[in-house]
């Protein structure tokens, strides 16, 4: 049996686009714990007939949807971090975004670019803890997962 490929998350970035044209630099979200997603789905619609073979359903292929990306970090209010990802918040338009993963194994790095509006930011202040925020990203588009040169 072959060893697992599986890898640890460590070293996963999410990146801020600054939409510069024509060359847009991005930068690294600081102290982020955890990333969620892409979740991305695919719709599909009902298309059963009366000589649907053997009464089994079938089904078309409609709409994909890029879904969210949700970030659990660390809360420095006053940081450039926290101003940046409070600001997406109130953008209108849609932001690049990048989710990178670690280069393993001696494997080519991958990662996820796509266009997103910031959905929520919830901070969280525990008397007994440390500060912390979520912030969710719904995406717009196409989610392109490709070789990082």
């Amino acid at each position: 049996m072959p060893p697992t490929e599986a890898r640890s998350g460590f070293g996963t970035l999410f990146q801020r686009g600054d939409g510069a044209t024509p060359t847009e630099t991005f930068a690294t979200v600081a102290e982020v714990r955890n990333i969620s997603g892409p979740n991305i789905t695919r719709d599909t619609d009902d298309a059963t007939h009366m000589e649907s073979t053997n009464g089994w359903r079938e089904y078309i292929s409609t709409l994909r949807d890029g879904g969210e990306v949700t970030l659990e970090l660390n809360l420095a209010p006053s940081s450039t971090n926290a101003g940046n990802l409070f600001a997406d918040l109130s953008d209108d338009t849609a932001r690049n975004y990048r989710l990178a993963f670690p280069a393993t194994g001696g494997g080519t790095a991958k990662r996820f670019s796509f266009a997103a509006f910031q959905t929520a930011a919830s901070p969280t202040s525990p008397h007994d803890g440390r500060m912390a925020m979520s912030a969710t990203f719904k995406i717009t588009g196409e989610p392109i997962f490709e070789d990082v040169s």
